[in-house]
């Protein structure tokens, strides 16, 4: 059978535009398998098999809604190498399902869309890709149902550590810091001499 012309790619090519700086939101507009062959893992593609585990796929959706500007997409099916070799129609529709809503239910903060494009395997077989887009979330720090909070850095996948999830959070103004509890008693627990060191110095 022969492979339908890729438009999207070619709408790429005519207006000169590099692959390199297309946004998210235009490679998820675009989305090919023409496209997703000529462009690489990067700060706005991550490329997974079909056989990922839906508590993994969340990790990549709350990396996506954690990084700045645009968060990013994924693609379900493809290698690293652009080869489809084991896309949707090798797994159960059941299977299929679980991947489309792993956002719903391992990653509920995420603001997921998500749609199938065809592709083509080796041998010409006509099979499936699924392509998620991840928004990026200014307002809080988006985390898996199991409290575990991911990163882009460049090509790769960061999980971030506690203190870097707190200070992500204020920064975003998911916490106030003037209104968190502090240990400290009253009065017992001020320190009155450097209360009075601070009035004599005024």
């Amino acid at each position: 059978m022969a492979k339908a012309p890729d438009l999207s790619l070619q709408m790429s090519l005519a207006f000169r535009e590099p692959l390199a700086l297309l946004s998210p939101d235009q490679i998820y507009a675009r989305a090919s398998h023409k496209l997703f062959e000529s462009l690489k893992e990067d700060r706005r593609i991550e490329r997974k098999p079909i056989g990922i585990h839906t508590e993994e796929l969340a990790k990549y959706f709350s990396m996506w809604a954690n990084t700045k500007p645009d968060g990013g997409v994924i693609v379900v099916g493809i290698q690293d190498d652009g080869v489809v070799s084991a896309a949707g129609t090798s797994i159960s529709m059941e299977a299929v399902n679980r991947l489309e809503g792993a956002g719903y239910t391992h990653c509920p903060d995420a603001r997921i869309e998500s749609k199938r494009i065809s592709a083509f395997r080796e041998d010409g077989t006509e099979d499936f890709l699924l392509v998620f887009r991840v928004a990026y979330d200014p307002h809080k720090v988006v985390k898996t149902v199991s409290g575990e909070a991911y990163i882009r850095i460049a090509d790769k996948k960061v999980k971030l550590k506690p203190d870097e999830v707190y200070h992500l959070s204020t920064d975003r103004g998911q916490i106030d810091v003037e209104q968190e509890l502090v240990d400290i008693s009253y009065p017992e627990g001020l320190d009155w001499g450097a209360l009075d060191r601070k009035s004599t110095r005024l």
